[in-house]
């Protein structure tokens, strides 16, 4: 699905995106993956999904979820955030 990262479970679903849980492989890190969904992405979307990791990048909150990045695949941006096992 996303080079990287293997997909454990879908945590949610909406009409423009998938949440997933699963590993980054380069060391088995938990993370939170906001998947669009295909073939139905719009420049709003991804600009929406920068527009997360921007706001989350900037939140001064401990607790908050921290982004890790984007990474493109077929679908667009996704949008990877660390999991802290909520």
């Amino acid at each position: 699905m996303i080079e990287g990262y293997t997909v454990r479970e879908e945590s949610f679903r909406s009409k423009r995106h998938t949440v997933y849980r699963g590993v980054r492989d380069s060391d088995q890190a938990p993370v939170i993956i906001k998947a669009l969904l295909e073939g139905i992405t719009t420049e709003e979307d991804v600009a929406a999904v920068r527009q997360g990791f921007d706001r989350l990048s900037k939140l001064p909150v401990n607790g908050a979820l921290r982004p890790i990045g984007i990474v493109s695949d077929a679908n667009g941006l996704n949008l990877i955030l660390e999991d802290r096992g909520g």
